[in-house]
């Protein structure tokens, strides 16, 4: 792999996360699992929406998530975020995404690269943004929603995910997810355009 799938444009922003999976192969966001907006769909971009109205019926969703004075948007993690050491964050807030990035790396069933686009807001630990699409996948069977999803990787689950959104997927187990991330984007990184 060495360019951004279509739709993604070669310039988009490229960073980490991870995604439940249902057993026909969609993608899904963990915390939208059970809701078809969460699925991502093949060949077309998954766009933000602001659930601030339904989990607090106080709030006013945002009209074009992400929003600046709200935390809507596709959420993913800077590539720094796998390595803290070379980031110059204080101890505390490195210490909290360093746990939160090791959380998702143990519990996704799916981690991968994406590509985020359209209005991009970059944070402390990643970004937020209003268009995504995968761009290199790696199931994880030893994780906890894995199991927990009762996925089956004997059954061809990584070619069908494959197939449907049209990138490359491995299997690998959880510990070396920080690893397959940094391969995967330096591979992508090699052929990108400098901005």
């Amino acid at each position: 792999m060495t360019t951004l799938p279509a739709p993604a444009p070669p310039t988009a922003t490229v960073a980490w996360r991870g995604w439940a999976l249902t057993p026909s192969g969609l993608l899904a966001s963990s915390t939208q699992k059970g809701v078809a907006s969460g699925h991502w769909l093949p060949d077309l971009p998954h766009e933000a929406r602001c659930l601030a109205g339904e989990r607090d019926p106080s709030r006013t969703p945002c009209e074009h998530p992400p929003g600046e004075d709200c935390d809507c948007g596709i959420h993913a993690f800077a590539l720094e975020a796998l390595d803290w050491t070379t980031r110059a964050d204080p101890v505390p807030a490195a210490a909290l995404v360093d746990d939160l990035a090791g959380a998702i790396l143990r519990s996704m069933s799916v981690v991968g690269l994406c590509a985020l686009w359209g209005e991009v807001i970059e944070h402390a630990w990643g970004f937020r943004a209003e268009l995504a699409y995968p761009a290199a996948l790696a199931l994880i069977p030893d994780s906890l929603l894995y199991r927990m999803e009762g996925l089956d990787i004997q059954d061809g689950l990584a070619e069908r995910v494959a197939a449907i959104y049209h990138v490359p997927v491995s299997v690998i187990e959880g510990y070396h997810a920080p690893s397959w991330l940094r391969e995967q984007a330096a591979l992508l990184a090699e052929d990108r355009p400098t901005p």
